[in-house]
């Protein structure tokens, strides 16, 4: 199925929409000093920032990985975006899987407070980036990627995926 010009602004409209409602609820939580909830929410505005680049490049990912894999081929490895972005959405990707799944570790206030100026960084350059990318696509016209499945697939709720381990003196910390 195809968008029309107008479907499509709208789309990307709302994603930008969703984007700054999760944005705002992971201010929220980080205020509540829940940072697993917190992450979750950064991570979903990220997710949803994204697929407004994605809707305004006419690029289709059916999943997390397949997004993040997506973004790296097309606009980070083309030299489009800074490669720090890409980073930034691979840990944010693992930071999230951290905080949903796994039992045994939770995402620290320092992780959280880390990855906000990333962020804020993202959001602020994304209405140029989204403009800039737009023109780039007219000039280059229009293209469509699907993804391809392999057998490899990881297991995000296994315990000590992941995660970086945290230092003694924080686990020490979460134990008092």
């Amino acid at each position: 199925m195809s968008l029309s010009d107008t479907e499509r602004e709208i789309l990307i409209q709302l994603h930008i929409e969703k984007a700054q409602n999760f944005l705002n609820q992971a201010d929220e939580m980080r205020g509540l000093n829940h940072w697993d909830m917190a992450i979750n929410r950064y991570y979903y505005a990220s997710f949803h920032a994204l697929h407004a680049l994605f809707v305004a490049n006419r690029l289709i990912a059916h999943t997390h990985d397949g997004l993040i894999t997506i973004f790296g081929k097309e606009f980070v490895q083309t030299g489009k975006v800074e490669r720090k972005y890409g980073r930034y959405l691979s840990r944010m990707e693992q930071l999230r899987k951290l905080a949903d799944y796994n039992c045994t570790t939770s995402v620290s206030e320092d992780e959280v407070a880390a990855k906000i100026a990333e962020l804020r960084d993202v959001y602020k350059k994304s209405p140029e980036a989204l403009k800039n990318l737009k023109e780039k696509t007219k000039k280059q016209g229009n293209f469509i990627f699907n993804i391809s499945t392999s057998t490899f697939i990881p297991k995000a709720h296994t315990p000590y995926e992941l995660a970086e381990r945290p230092e003694k003196k924080i686990l020490q910390k979460r134990m008092d």
